[in-house]
Parts: C-alpha cells; structure tokens; sequence
C-alpha cells in the first residue's frame, strides 16, 4: 500500500510540475516559482516580490496580470476573500513549486525574495507576516527590530501573541542586548 502512495505521490508530483507548470510561459512560471514562497499574496507583493532586478530587463507582467493568468487558467489558486485580494496555491502544487524553486534559485536569491516580502509586509502593516519572511531571510536584526517596533506602535499594550510566537526563535544575544526586545518579553510574560 505504501509503495503505492509514493508512486501515486511521484505521478501527482510529475503532472503538477509537467503539465501545470512547465505549460506556462517561462515569465508566469518564474513568477509562479518566486511567489511559491509567499503563505498569501496579493497583486502588489506579487510585483514586488517579482520585479526585474536592477539593470535587468523589464518585465512586462504585472501582478494583477499574473493573478489573472492564475485565475483564467485554473492553476491551483484559492482565493482567500470575498473581495478577490488575497490568494494562496493549494498546499500540495505550493509544495512543489518550493521544490522547483530550490532547484532553480541559489539559497541567497530565495533569501532575498524572503527579505523583500518581509519590507513589504511591513510596509502594510502586516508585521506577523513582515517577521516571518525576516527570519525566513535569515535577518534576525529585521524581525527583532519589527518586533520592537510593533510593541512602541501599540501604545505600550501591544499585540502580546508577538512576542509569544517570535521571541523563542531570535538568538539569544538579541533579547540580552535589545531593550526593546526586553520589555517585549516582559510583557509577554505579564500578559
């Protein structure tokens, strides 16, 4: 019975990648690859996170394009609200999209596309999402100082679910050297 799951999960794994995928155009797919690291999306993060490097060339696509691409072509994409904004992959071609990614994109790059949806997300005011992606990034300097942040943006009471989710997974000589990030503890801890 288990040999045959793994052989079904090898066939689903080949058609989601060679018929779904591999039958886009080379500018969806890397824009479906990129984006394949995002929980959600929305056209905005999706342009960020795909936009030309610099002095590369452009690209003509755009995120409400891509989301459009998505949606006329059935690819696996659920949306998240009545309002046609947020959008995800389903788990299981999300999963093998990261696959492809990293055997496409050098740790660094997907590091980079980490750290620019963490500037997005914060610039949204999605600091959840913003301290996630820093970490995801490897800028554990990012998400202590979004969390600090968070915690003077609330008025001093502070979303206290912050702390609690994020703090275990800062290195330590951070929480010891960051005062902000001490008080954060603190009222964690007193929540």
């Amino acid at each position: 019975m288990l040999h045959r799951l793994q052989a079904g999960g090898a066939g689903i794994r080949d058609y989601l990648i060679q018929e779904v995928h591999d039958a886009q155009t080379p500018e969806v797919q890397e824009w479906m690859l990129k984006t394949a690291i995002l929980d959600r999306f929305c056209a905005g993060l999706c342009s960020e996170l795909c936009r030309p490097e610099p002095g590369a060339e452009s690209t003509h696509l755009g995120g409400a394009e891509f989301l459009d691409q998505l949606r006329r072509a059935n690819l696996f994409t659920i949306p998240l609200d009545v309002e046609g904004h947020w959008f995800r992959y389903h788990h299981l071609f999300q999963h093998q999209l990261r696959n492809q990614l990293r055997e496409h994109m050098t740790v660094e790059a997907v590091a980079g596309l980490h750290l620019r949806a963490s500037a997005w997300f914060g610039d949204a005011g999605l600091i959840d999402e913003a301290i996630e992606h820093a970490l995801a990034g490897g800028d554990a300097l990012r998400a202590a100082r979004l969390i600090e942040e968070s915690r003077a943006d609330e008025e001093h009471i502070g979303p206290w679910y912050l702390p609690a989710k994020w703090l275990p997974r800062l290195p330590e000589r951070f929480k010891r050297d960051r005062p902000g990030l001490s008080l954060a503890q603190a009222w964690m801890l007193y929540a």
